[in-house]
């Protein structure tokens, strides 16, 4: 896993993500950036440990040219609203959402590890019938009450679900996209 270590004179971290991390950094001094977990259309999301409760979470960075995008910046506000608001065990629930200093704003979720869905598959094959269906009840019991809620997540894909031993979650690395 990169890591970026202000004591040691090696970085494993390519440039341009050290410049994002160091934006991330004065952004939300509250964590402390541990790597980059992934990067899609809205934003970067990166493993972060919270310093004050030593936790370790994910924070979704929106991207600074969509920052001049209300319309964006709408959604991201709704999908943090959404993720707040929608307490199941199979979604990654929100613990904080800001606006800070150079006014990027930051989406912060609970982590869940474990391979995308999408590896998963790509990796072992076909899922036995049984596996399928498990995961299946676990997604449709989550994305009901996300719809009882009148929230519609408008990216479902094998890539954006962590596949744990026990349950699956939606939006464990906080790419969730609600609508409400």
């Amino acid at each position: 896993r990169p890591t970026l270590d202000a004591e040691s004179p090696a970085c494993t971290i390519p440039f341009i993500q050290v410049y994002q991390l160091f934006t991330l950094e004065r952004i939300a001094v509250r964590y402390k950036v541990d790597g980059l977990l992934g990067e899609g259309a809205i934003g970067a999301v990166y493993l972060v440990q919270h310093t004050g409760i030593r936790k370790m979470m994910a924070l979704k960075l929106l991207r600074p040219e969509l920052m001049r995008n209300p319309t964006m910046l709408t959604r991201f506000e709704r999908e943090a609203m959404a993720a707040a608001h929608l307490d199941h065990p199979n979604v990654a629930s929100a613990s904080d959402f800001g606006r800070k200093d150079q006014g990027r704003f930051f989406l912060v979720l609970e982590y869940v590890q474990g391979q995308e869905l999408r590896t998963v598959m790509e990796g072992a094959g076909p899922l036995s019938l049984a596996r399928a269906l498990f995961i299946a009840r676990q997604i449709t019991s989550a994305l009901i009450r996300a719809h009882e809620l009148g929230i519609i997540h408008r990216d479902m894909k094998p890539a954006h679900l962590p596949s744990e031993t026990k349950t699956e979650r939606i939006g464990g690395k906080g790419v969730k996209n609600g609508r409400t």
